[in-house]
């Protein structure tokens, strides 16, 4: 009887200290950008202009990265980007287009839902819109 409790006791232990605790399959990618946050600093409203500001990155995996989704705290920003996942150290971007709809200062978030360690990354532009 004790004989069988230590068999099962040496295949209990042999099992989980033969379980890799990383995900074999590895989806994991990370994401460098130039730049989080992008100042247009004071300028002069004028109807129909819009301010435009492109966020560079990079795949610092080595497997493909997906940028799933990306959300904006204002329908006043619009965010642009390559629906194709992007290859180990490739680089790409996403155009973020703010309309100054009116004069204030504004501080907008952007935020980049992708596969990944951290799975999501917070940008920012802000500015001034001032009377011409």
């Amino acid at each position: 009887m004790k004989t069988i409790q230590f068999l099962f006791l040496f295949i209990y232990l042999f099992m989980f200290l033969s379980c890799d605790t990383k995900n074999k399959n590895n989806t994991e990618t990370s994401i460098k950008f130039n730049k989080i946050t992008h100042d247009f600093g004071k300028y002069k409203w004028k109807r129909g202009i819009e301010k435009k500001v492109f966020f560079k990155y990079q795949n610092t995996e080595n497997i493909p990265l997906m940028i799933n989704d990306i959300k904006t705290s204002c329908g006043c920003t619009v965010p642009i980007w390559n629906k194709k996942p992007v290859l180990p150290n490739k680089t790409d971007s996403i155009e973020v287009i703010y309309d100054s709809r009116e004069l204030v200062f504004f501080n907008k978030t952007i935020t980049v839902f992708f596969n990944g360690k951290k799975a999501s990354q917070q940008l920012t532009i802000k500015g001034e819109v001032i009377f011409p």
